[in-house]
């Protein structure tokens, strides 16, 4: 499949990462923390900083999700939204690294859900 980039749609202040970058942050992708329709979520660490990494699932639909998501979190910034530290735009392996919040993702706060 023939994915367009992402790069474009992210503040060029943004830290692009290559996938075997990705595999040494996440230890080969070895913590899922969360899972969704077009993307998993590995914990990982950058030095001394922890990270959620978002890795596109490889679909066309997922694509379309991840690049939109992609384009959001490039133009919202709010206190209460974790930060993008950088991406991963290397081929077909696409990743979106935030900052990791230890205490679940706000949808389960808001659900009651721990």
């Amino acid at each position: 499949m023939a994915y367009s980039r992402i790069k474009e749609e992210l503040e060029s202040n943004k830290q692009e990462f290559t996938y075997a970058e990705v595999l040494t942050m996440t230890k080969n992708l070895e913590r899922v923390v969360g899972k969704g329709g077009f993307a998993t979520v590995y914990y990982g660490r950058i030095d001394d900083t922890e990270v959620a990494v978002k890795m596109l699932s490889p679909s066309a639909q997922g694509y379309l999700q991840f690049k939109a998501e992609a384009k959001f979190v490039a133009v919202v910034h709010h206190k209460f939204l974790t930060s993008l530290i950088g991406y991963c735009d290397d081929g077909e392996k696409m990743a979106l690294i935030y900052e990791y919040m230890a205490n679940g993702d706000f949808s389960k706060h808001l659900s009651g859900i721990f």
